[in-house]
């Protein structure tokens, strides 16, 4: 667990965010249409690299194994983390904060800026073996 603080701080920080109370003016004054939605996919996004990233630090400091399977498996799990917390937050949103409520289109923000995080930390490991 020491070894993934990072991502432990960065998901308790998106936890917080998303169960703060809304103050229903944050979005309008911005004028960007669903700012909402591009906030839950970067979060997501940050979160999935952060997670790779210490997953390949851990992986590094370790044996070094090239087993694919080992590589799909750390995959999966970056991916089933981040979608599970987008929906426990909606759950929490949900039940738990009057102010707020659940929306099926932040789990897809989520699920999304979570694949476009991991697509991008492969292409960014690729690049930097290939040096």
């Amino acid at each position: 667990m020491k070894q993934f603080w990072k991502t432990i701080l960065f998901s308790i920080i998106i936890l917080i965010l998303c169960l703060l109370p809304s103050s229903g003016t944050s979005h309008s004054r911005l004028n960007i249409p669903h700012f909402d939605k591009i906030l839950h996919f970067g979060f997501y996004f940050m979160l999935s690299v952060i997670f790779v990233y210490e997953i390949r630090l851990n992986h590094v400091n370790r044996k070094k194994s090239n087993k694919s399977s080992s590589k799909f498996r750390k995959i999966v799990i970056v991916f089933l983390y981040c979608v599970v917390l987008g929906l426990l937050i909606e759950i929490l949103q949900h039940y738990l904060i009057a102010s707020r409520s659940d929306d099926l289109l932040d789990l897809v923000a989520d699920t999304l800026g979570a694949i476009f995080g991991i697509v991008f930390m492969r292409i960014f490991n690729i690049i930097l073996k290939s040096k």
